[in-house]
């Protein structure tokens, strides 16, 4: 049995991840895992990695990630491969990273669920971003989530270290995957990080930047095609991900 790990991105609990694993064939064990509130991206990395499995599959959305980048260079010889999803490269800029900590401590003197509801129309697919069981789900999470953990992760975020160097020189399998609609990280710049690192990319239609809440069956079949094809005597492959561009909508 393969297992795979799920890390959520900001303003979300592991039940984001919920579609995606009832979508898997039954040879992949998965868990979700929610991120703890602490506010450096290493620090995370070393708590998760506790109660983490021997050996597994690491899928990371957007700030989950990041946490993801963080653990496969905390514990590279556990990780069978990483998958990025929707996930920022880099780091921040000065006045970004300001803002940043600015929303973080706004958040904590009661404006956190106007950030987190407010923008729905930039993470979500605008076919989807007015959707009420989309909104009904959104709400959900953000409150399960809370303001403590998004204070903690803007702060993790504002503060992490560019991880590319990790990505290029790491023997461990990575795929890249991008929503096309995706106006937070575009897709554009994930198929040059794809490229650059010489990951799996592939990219799926009718979503954005919450792909794993808006196409989980297709993003699904993504990941099983590459966890397919991966080899333990080689690193980095491609896949046909003509099934991927099929949306399910």
């Amino acid at each position: 049995m393969t297992d795979i790990v799920f890390v959520p991105g900001l303003n979300n609990d592991a039940l984001v991840w919920d579609r995606v694993i009832k979508s898997l064939p039954p040879s992949l064990s998965a868990t979700a895992v929610d991120v703890p509130a602490i506010g450096d991206v290493d620090k995370i990395a070393a708590a998760l990695a506790v109660d983490l499995p021997d050996q597994f599959f690491l899928v990371g959305h957007s700030f989950g990630g990041v946490v993801a980048m963080a653990l496969l260079e905390y514990c590279p010889e556990r990780i069978s491969g990483v998958a990025l999803v929707n996930t920022p490269q880099g780091t921040d800029d000065e006045a970004t990273a300001a803002a940043r900590l600015d929303k973080a401590e706004r958040a904590l003197a009661g404006e956190f669920e106007n950030f987190a509801m407010g923008r729905v129309d930039l993470v979500f697919h605008a076919d989807n971003a007015e959707d009420p069981d989309v909104l009904t789900e959104r709400l959900r999470g953000v409150r399960a989530y809370g303001p403590q953990r998004y204070s903690a992760h803007s702060a993790a975020i504002a503060s992490r270290p560019d991880r590319t160097e990790l990505l290029l020189a790491t023997e461990v399998p990575l795929a890249v995957i991008a929503a096309e609609s995706d106006l937070v990280v575009p897709p554009g710049e994930q198929q040059a990080l794809a490229d650059r690192v010489g990951a799996t990319f592939a990219g799926i239609p009718h979503a954005a930047h919450m792909l794993p809440a808006e196409e989980p069956e297709a993003l699904a079949r993504a990941l099983t095609k590459w966890i397919d094809s991966v080899d333990t005597t080689d690193t980095h492959h491609s896949v046909d991900t003509t099934d991927t561009h099929r949306g399910e909508k």
